[in-house]
């Protein structure tokens, strides 16, 4: 298994996510890579999940407007997906994009 998962994570790091700019799924899969991160023994794992995270960021970052939203995949164009205040918030903490989560 611990190999399968470094397989997984060497390649989000060397070719990068196929979904990055679906809020829905981005945002389960850098939970599970900061899980990873937070819990992995192994330190050839936590560095791996570290850069995995960091590319997944860097990735949805290029999605992201000047209100600090990201514009969905076309089969999610709701609302509830571009406007949502926790990735909003995500996003201004790392860009001075749109707003602070108030609450």
């Amino acid at each position: 298994m611990e190999k399968r998962v470094l397989f997984f994570l060497w390649t989000k790091v060397e070719y990068g996510y196929y979904e990055f700019y679906s809020q829905p799924y981005s945002m389960i899969t850098l939970s599970g890579l900061l899980n990873l991160y937070d819990f992995a023994v192994d330190p050839e794992e936590k560095s791996l999940a570290l850069s995995a995270a960091t590319r997944l960021l860097k990735e949805i970052l290029m999605f992201v407007n000047t209100q600090g939203s990201q514009y969905p995949s076309a089969a999610r164009s709701f609302p509830r997906y571009y406007v949502d205040e926790q990735f909003v918030a995500i996003t201004w903490f790392l860009t001075g994009k749109g707003r602070p989560l108030t609450e």
